[in-house]
C-alpha cells in the first residue's frame, strides 16, 4: 500500500458527520438566498455574450414596436408617399423577423445556460460527502439538475431580456403618449398601477401554488416509485386495494393542487382582460370626445390607441417576468444550497502511506444525528492480518467501515494509519488503497468487462481480467455466456444471480489490488454451494493483506487472527477466538447461538 501524495489544486472544507452538516432553517435560507446565488452565477460562468445578444434582439424588437404606430398615423393622415409605405412595410417585416430571431436566440441561449448549469451542479453533486445524500433524496437531486436549471436558464435567456426591453418600451411609450395628449396619457397612468397590482398578486400566488404542485408531484412520484419496486411484496400480502387507495389519495392531492393553480392563473388572466377592456373603453370614449372637440385628430387618436395597447403589454410583460422570477425563487434556493455545501477534499496534499503500518482507532466517538453509535472506541488493526468485527445489530460494525472509508468523520478522537491521521492522506488515494465487498453488491448497467474494470485508472488486458475472474471463481459462468466478458449485466446487474454479482465484485477488487480489504457480510445472502465458492475466493483475496471482516459466520470468526467484540457503543473485548471464548461470557453466548443454528 505504497502511495505517493498528490499536489494541492483546490482546497475545500472536509466533510463533516451528518450532525455537523445539518441544514439551515427555512428562515435563514430565505434570507440568505441571493448572496450564494450570486456566487453560483459567478462559478457557473454564464455565456454572457449570448445573454447580451438576447437583450439586444429584444431591444430591437421594442424599438420597431415604438416606431410602427407613428408611421401608421402618417398613412391615416394622408401621407401615402412611397417612402412612408416602404417604411411601414419594412417595420412590419422587421417585427416578424425580430420576433423570430428573438425566439431562436433565446432558445439557443437557454440551452447553453442549461448546459453550463447542469455540468456545474453535477460536478458539485458527485463531489458532495455522503451525509448530504443522507439528508436529501436522489429524486430531489435529479430535479435540481434538470428542472431547476431549466427554470433559471429560461429566466436568463428570455425573461431578463424581456424585462429590459419592456422597461425600455414602457418609458418610450409614455414619452410619446404625453407628446400626443396629456389627458389620454393620464388615463394610462391610472390604468398601469392596476396592471402592476394584479402582476404582484399573480407573482406571489404563482410562487405559492407552483411550490405546492411541485411538492404534491414529488410525493406522488416517490410513492409510485416505491410501490412499483415492491409490487411482488404487495401481491404477496394481498395489499393491492390498500395501496390503490393510498395512490388515489396522492393523485387526488396533486389534482386539487393543479386545479387551484389553474383556477388562480385563469382568474388573474381574467382580471388582466377586464383591465384591458376598461382601458379600451376609456380610451375610445375619451378619444371620441377629444376628436369631436377637435383637440386631437382621428389619426393621432388611432396611433395613441396602438401605443396604449403596447404600453399595457409592456407592463404585463414586466409583471409576467416578475412572476417567473418568483417561481424561480425555489429553484434559486435549492441550487444555491448546493454551492453552500462543503465538498470532499479530493485534492489536498497527501502524506506518504507506508505499507506495513497498522490502522488504529483512538477514543473515537461518532453520532448519527442525536444517536450515539460509537463512544470512546479504541482498538488497532494489525497490518497483513485478518480482523473480524462482531456484535449485535446496531453495535456500529458498518459505521466503522464508513469511518475507515472516510464517508463520515469522527465527532471525537482520531483514526490513524501508523502515527498519522487518515484525514491527512489524499482522499482519492486513500480510497484507492481500499477494496470493499459487501452483502449488497453494486454493479452498473453495462458489460461484465466494464464492471470488473470499473474504477481502474490503467488499461487492463483481457488476460488480466480472465485471471481475476478465475481467482474469483467467476470465469466458469462468464465463459458460458454467448458474449463472454461483453455480456450485458442489465440494470444494477439484474441479469445476474446474487452469487454471480458477488464474484464479479471480488474480481473487481482483485484487479484493484488494494492494501486494505473490507468485507461486509459478503456471503450472507448466498446459498451453500455459492457461499463455498465465494469463501474460497475471499480467502485467496485476503491472503497477505490487511483484512477487516464484519462477520456472523462461525467459520469466519474462528479463522480470524483478531476479533473485536462491539456492544453498547463500546469495544467489549479484543482477542482471538480461543481467548475470547475462555474469558468473555457475551462472546461465548454468541458462539453457542451460532452452533445451535
Amino acid at each position: 500500500m505504497d502511495i505517493q501524495g498528490g499536489v494541492l489544486v483546490e482546497s475545500q472544507t472536509h466533510a463533516k458527520p451528518i450532525t455537523k452538516l445539518s441544514s439551515l432553517n427555512e428562515k435563514n435560507r430565505q434570507a440568505g438566498v441571493w448572496r450564494p446565488f450570486l456566487r453560483l452565477i459567478a462559478s457557473v460562468k454564464l455565456p454572457y455574450l449570448w445573454i447580451i445578444l438576447c437583450v439586444v434582439v429584444t431591444l430591437t424588437q421594442s424599438t420597431i414596436a415604438l416606431l410602427f404606430p407613428q408611421y401608421v398615423q402618417k398613412i391615416l393622415a394622408g401621407d401615402i408617399s412611397q417612402r412612408t409605405i416602404l417604411i411601414n412595410i419594412a417595420l412590419i417585416f422587421g417585427m416578424g423577423v425580430a420576433a423570430s430571431v428573438a425566439q431562436f436566440v433565446g432558445a439557443l441561449t437557454s440551452s447553453k445556460i442549461s448546459l453550463r448549469f447542469r455540468k456545474f451542479i453535477w460536478r458539485r453533486l458527485i463531489r458532495l460527502p455522503i451525509p448530504y445524500f443522507d439528508r436529501n433524496k436522489p429524486r430531489e437531486m435529479i430535479s435540481r439538475t434538470t428542472e431547476d436549471t431549466t427554470r433559471l436558464s429560461n429566466f436568463f435567456a428570455v425573461d431578463l431580456g424581456g424585462i429590459i426591453s419592456s422597461i425600455y418600451l414602457l418609458i418610450g411609450t409614455f414619452v410619446i403618449l404625453f407628446s400626443y395628449n396629456w389627458r389620454l396619457a393620464a388615463v394610462e397612468a391610472v390604468i398601469i398601477p392596476l396592471v402592476i397590482v394584479v402582476g404582484i398578486v399573480n407573482g406571489r400566488l404563482s410562487y405559492k401554488w407552483t411550490n405546492r404542485v411541485q411538492r404534491s408531484l414529488a410525493k406522488l412520484t416517490e410513492l409510485l416509485s416505491e410501490l412499483l419496486v415492491n409490487i411482488p411484496l404487495i401481491k404477496t400480502f394481498t395489499k393491492e386495494n390498500v395501496e390503490e387507495e393510498r395512490g388515489k389519495e396522492y393523485i387526488d392531492k396533486l389534482y386539487l393542487a393543479k386545479l387551484m393553480f389553474t383556477f388562480i392563473t385563469k382568474l388573474i388572466r381574467l382580471l388582466n382582460e377586464m383591465i384591458n377592456v376598461l382601458q379600451t373603453i376609456i380610451v375610445i370614449v375619451l378619444g371620441i370626445y377629444l376628436v369631436s372637440k377637435n383637440i386631437i385628430t382621428l389619426p393621432v387618436w388611432i396611433a395613441f390607441y396602438l401605443y396604449a395597447q403596447s404600453l399595457t403589454s409592456a407592463v404585463a410583460g414586466i409583471m409576467d417576468s416578475w412572476a417567473n422570477l418568483k417561481t424561480c425563487q425555489g429553484a434559486v434556493r435549492r441550487l444555491s444550497e448546493i454551492t453552500m455545501e462543503p465538498l470532499e477534499a479530493y485534492e489536498n496534499i497527501s502524506q506518504r502511506m507506508k505499507p506495513n503500518d497498522e490502522l488504529s482507532f483512538d477514543q473515537v466517538t461518532f453520532k448519527y444525528a442525536d444517536h450515539t453509535v460509537l463512544r470512546n472506541v479504541t482498538f488497532s488493526i494489525p497490518s497483513g492480518k485478518t480482523t473480524a468485527i462482531i456484535g449485535p445489530s446496531g453495535a456500529g460494525k458498518s459505521t466503522i467501515f464508513n469511518l475507515i472509508e472516510r464517508f463520515y468523520r469522527a465527532d471525537e478522537g482520531k483514526i490513524r494509519l501508523g502515527a498519522i491521521s487518515i484525514d491527512e492522506y489524499n482522499l482519492q488515494e486513500w480510497r484507492n488503497s481500499i477494496g470493499c465487498v459487501s452483502q449488497e453488491t453494486r454493479l452498473f448497467s453495462g458489460t461484465l468487462r466494464e464492471n470488473i474494470t470499473y474504477g481502474l485508472d490503467r488499461s487492463v488486458s483481457d488476460e488480466e481480467i480472465i485471471d481475476a475472474a478465475k481467482e474469483a471463481f467467476a470465469w466458469e459462468f462468464i465463459s458460458s455466456f454467448e458474449h463472454g466478458l461483453d455480456t450485458d449485466v442489465g440494470e444494477a446487474g439484474s441479469k445476474l444471480s446474487g452469487g454471480q454479482r458477488q464474484r464479479i465484485a471480488i474480481a473487481r477488487v482483485i484487479l484493484k489490488n488494494p492494501g486494505l480489504l473490507l468485507l461486509d457480510e459478503a456471503t450472507s445472502n448466498l446459498d451453500a454451494e455459492t457461499e463455498a465458492m465465494v469463501n474460497q475466493a475471499l480467502k485467496k483475496l485476503s491472503s497477505g493483506r490487511t483484512t477487516i471482516i464484519i462477520a456472523h459466520r462461525l467459520s469466519t470468526i474462528e479463522a480470524a487472527d483478531q476479533i473485536i467484540l462491539l456492544g453498547d457503543e463500546h469495544v467489549k473485548d479484543v482477542g482471538n477466538h480461543t481467548s475470547l471464548l475462555q474469558r468473555n461470557p457475551l462472546y461465548k453466548q454468541m458462539i453457542d447461538i451460532q452452533k445451535s443454528v
